[in-house]
């Protein structure tokens, strides 16, 4: 019995040498490959809206995003936090945007300061089907007011943005931020 496990576990162990060195040759290929860093310049926009049923629906989508993503309340783990945080700032294409985005969000949660969001609401001004390559998105223009408290303060933020979102499926997602301001 021993030799059949030996034997089994000296097979894995060879099939993860195996798995490991192939990855490593589709990596050294796709580094060679050019890709755009981000879709949002290049993506075709319709010039037919999308319809009011997917409006609403992205609408939502988006607001749960932002409710999870843009401000996020001081009870969310640290380790989500630098997930969010990661994959929120990955999102916005203009650099400009991101630095003022990220020293946003570091005043806002400077000295563990207690942040607690209360409300979300999104308006999508308009939206229009998109493709890239052969990805179906939306191009969706919004604004998105988010009220809460720090340090038992209220606060406001009322965002205005151009987003790049999948909404064909159930859930709805971000893509990228074009366009990202607020007061």
């Amino acid at each position: 019995m021993k030799k059949y496990i030996k034997f089994l576990l000296l097979f894995c162990f060879a099939a993860v040498i195996a798995c490991g060195c192939s990855n490593n040759e589709e990596e050294t290929e796709t580094r060679t490959i050019s890709i755009t860093p981000y879709m949002f310049d290049e993506v075709e926009k319709s010039d037919e809206p999308c319809s009011d049923e997917d409006v609403a629906k992205i609408q939502e989508g988006i607001n749960n995003w932002a409710g999870s993503f843009l401000i996020t309340s001081s009870d969310v783990e640290d380790e989500d936090k630098e997930i969010i945080d990661e994959a929120l700032y990955n999102s916005i294409v203009s650099d400009d945007e991101r630095e003022k985005v990220q020293a946003d969000r570091e005043e806002l949660y400077k000295d563990n300061s207690e942040v607690v969001v209360d409300s979300v609401e999104t308006t999508v001004n308009s939206a229009y089907p998109a493709t890239y390559e052969d990805t179906n998105m939306g191009y969706v223009e919004c604004n998105v007011d988010i009220k809460g408290t720090k340090n038992e303060e209220a606060f406001e933020r009322n965002y205005t943005m151009t987003l790049l979102v999948s909404y064909e499926t159930n859930t709805v997602s971000v893509y990228e931020v074009g366009e990202i301001s607020w007061e």
